[in-house]
């Protein structure tokens, strides 16, 4: 390589590609941070991402050292010694930069893909869990009960207000019987006949509201309801809804907002917002998914969370590799794996070329002033390496 191009050119695409792989380094460290802690302030991503970046180069450039040293060692002994130290740091260069550009890659170019699915399954399994919940939490016997008295709870109010018949005349008293039929414990405000002015409209708003109040007191403290904690699954059944309605709301914002997005280079924080409702939403699931287990443990059937363990994972480094071979199955995965590799041999390979050319030209600057000095002072050097004389031993 040092033979075909020149070396002004050699340092600018050592320089340039250096300068990129520890950028990657950089970037997968502080994203990996910065994304497996949100809530903390984002200069420790930073310095955790340059930590990381110095090391390696710190490493690169020991490594360089060493492979010269050990070319230019003065026996075998010391030049064996020299590479296998130099092992030793290609190990840890290969160590930090397949996490730090495993994370990066993968994070950046799979993660919207990642996203996208966990979304769609997370979206999935709420829709589940609403629509399990709704039967679940039901009493149909009390229910089809409950129908009938509020269906004729309406017309006992209709017919107080009855022109011609207004108050507790005999069709009022007709309906009020009728809900006693279903809700025997009933009884009447008064057992007289009640005849009220139909202008009097404060008293039959009156009377309307005691026996609503009543009736509907009656309803919920009916033995089904008791027995079968109707209100408590009211509120739960209320609660799945609108809490499913919420969630279901935010991730749908956040599928719109990576739809045809193919990387997210310059999109961290979306990645860091979307995993954010994917916890949330996986928070609420588990915890309303245990309290509707409570009156119906079937529903227990369905699985223990939204399934967004890839989308909390793709950024952190102790965890990239499983979902890696968790994505046996796509191609890209295969390029994730071999892209350390590839970029540790180019780049070891490269600071061996600089180390290599840097000596070189020293050695040859070298003897371009002592040639001078000699020219200056008019002395034939008639001995060394360097004799002027190449007949000269």
């Amino acid at each position: 390589m040092l033979n075909v191009i020149p070396w002004k050119a050699f340092y600018a695409l050592f320089i340039l590609l250096l300068g990129l792989f520890l950028y990657t380094l950089f970037f997968g460290y502080q994203a990996s941070v910065l994304t497996s802690f949100p809530d903390y302030h984002p200069a420790l991503a930073i310095t955790a991402g340059l930590a990381a970046a110095l090391l390696v180069g710190a490493f690169l450039r020991s490594y360089g050292r060493l492979r010269l040293a050990a070319d230019h060692a003065g026996s075998k002994q010391l030049s064996a010694k020299f590479k296998r130290l130099s092992w030793v740091f290609v190990a840890l260069i290969l160590t930090l930069s397949a996490v730090g550009v495993l994370t990066a890659a993968t994070l950046v170019f799979e993660g919207p893909v990642i996203l996208r699915e966990d979304l769609d399954r997370a979206r999935d399994r709420l829709t589940q869990l609403r629509e399990a919940s709704r039967d679940s939490l039901r009493l149909p016997e009390y229910e089809g009960i409950r129908a009938q008295v509020e269906s004729k709870l309406t017309a006992l109010r209709n017919e107080i207000t009855a022109p011609g018949n207004c108050g507790m005349g005999s069709q009022a008293r007709q309906r009020f019987q009728e809900i006693r039929e279903l809700l025997p414990d009933l009884k009447p405000l008064s057992s007289d006949n009640i005849t009220i002015s139909c202008t009097a409209r404060q008293t039959l708003n009156d009377l309307i509201q005691a026996y609503t109040e009543k009736i509907l007191s009656s309803l919920n403290n009916h033995p089904m309801a008791i027995q079968g904690r109707y209100a408590e699954r009211n509120a739960l059944a209320q609660q799945v809804e609108k809490a499913v309605a919420h969630h279901d709301n935010a991730l749908s914002k956040r599928q719109a907002d990576l739809a045809g997005l193919s990387s997210l280079i310059a999109r961290i924080g979306l990645y860091i917002d979307t995993v954010r409702d994917l916890t949330a939403s996986n928070a609420e699931y588990k915890r309303l998914r245990q309290e509707v287990g409570a009156f119906a443990p079937a529903i227990l059937a369905l699985p223990p969370d939204i399934g967004s363990q890839a989308s909390e994972n793709v950024s952190r480094p102790l965890s990239v590799f499983s979902i890696l071979l968790s994505r046996l199955n796509y191609a890209s995965t295969y390029l994730y794996s071999v892209l350390p590799l590839l970029m540790d041999i180019l780049m070891l390979t490269l600071v061996y070329q600089a180390a290599t050319l840097s000596h070189r030209r020293r050695v040859e600057n070298t003897r371009r002033n002592q040639a001078a000095d000699l020219d200056g002072t008019k002395v034939v050097l008639l001995w060394g390496p360097f004799s002027s004389n190449p007949n000269q031993a």
